[in-house]
C-alpha cells in the first residue's frame, strides 16, 4: 500500500460526507470549496470511489454524493486502497545470482512488509473513528481557546 496525496484527499472528502451521517448527499462543489480542492480532481476521485462501491451519486437538485457503506464501517483502508491501486512487485521472483539483486530484493521486501503493515493498522480505523477524534480535537481546541481569554481567566480565577 503506498499512501499518496491522492489517498489523502479521498480520505478528507470522504470525512466530509461522514460529517453529515453519510446518507445526505454533499455535492463535489461544497467539497471542493471546503478543503480547496479543484472540482475536476474530485470528479475523478469520487469516480474511483464509486468503481469501489464506497459511494454512491444521487442526481438533481439537492443531489451529491453519499457513502454506501455505514462511517463505522468504512475503513481508511478501503478509501486508499481503491484510489491508490497497490502495485504488484514482480521482484520476488528474480533469481538471486548476484549481491545488487539480493540488495534489490532485500529492499522490495522491507517495503513490501511496511506497507503490509500500514494497510493492517489503517484497517482497523474507521472514518467515524477520526469523526470522533476530530471532534474531540476540536472541543479540546475551544477549550484551550476559552481558558486563555480573557474571560476564561477571570473564571477560573473564580472557580
Amino acid at each position: 500500500m503506498k499512501l499518496t496525496t491522492r489517498g489523502r484527499h479521498a480520505v478528507t472528502a470522504l470525512l466530509e460526507i461522514a460529517r453529515y451521517g453519510g446518507q445526505i448527499p454533499i455535492s463535489l462543489a461544497s467539497i471542493s470549496e471546503r478543503q480547496n480542492l479543484s472540482l475536476s480532481y474530485l470528479e475523478v476521485l469520487f469516480s474511483q470511489l464509486r468503481s469501489g462501491h464506497l459511494v454512491k451519486s444521487h442526481r438533481g437538485p439537492g443531489g451529491g454524493y453519499v457513502l454506501v457503506h455505514t462511517p463505522n464501517t468504512t475503513t481508511i483502508a478501503q478509501i486508499v486502497a481503491v484510489v491508490d491501486k497497490p502495485k504488484r512487485s514482480t521482484s520476488h521472483h528474480l533469481i538471486l545470482d548476484d549481491d545488487h539483486c539480493f540488495d534489490h530484493f532485500l529492499e522490495t521486501y522491507l517495503w513490501d512488509e511496511l506497507s503490509e503493515k500500514m494497510y493492517e493498522y489503517l484497517e482497523q480505523i474507521s472514518l467515524s473513528d477520526l469523526l470522533h477524534k476530530k471532534q474531540l480535537v476540536e472541543k479540546v481546541q475551544k477549550r484551550a481557546a476559552y481558558v486563555t481569554s480573557p474571560i476564561g481567566r477571570v473564571m477560573n480565577m473564580v472557580a
